[in-house]
């Protein structure tokens, strides 16, 4: 592969990269500003950023509207609590 070709990709990752945290600033932002709304639907919110594999805005949206039950199941399914306490000990 020719330097230029592996430049172009790496600028391309990088833009995308830029833009996916655009795109995610912006949508946590709505969140807050809408959290009371959002939260009447929070299962359908769930759903939606679940099955679009967006975990962190997930855990994000659970934290904002005070559903820790929710944080700390996904927490313990997912193997991180497990994680932290053996990196922990």
């Amino acid at each position: 592969m020719k330097q230029e070709e592996y430049n172009r990709q790496i600028k391309e990752k990088e833009d995308a990269i830029k833009n996916r945290r655009k795109i995610r600033d912006v949508m946590r932002e709505f969140m807050f500003k809408n959290k009371e709304s959002l939260g009447k639907a929070k299962a359908l919110i769930y759903h939606i950023l679940l099955s679009n594999n967006y975990k962190d805005d997930y855990l994000f949206f659970a934290t904002l509207i005070g559903d820790y039950e929710n944080v700390v199941q996904n927490c313990i399914t997912t193997g991180v609590i497990k994680s932290m306490l053996l990196e922990r000990y």
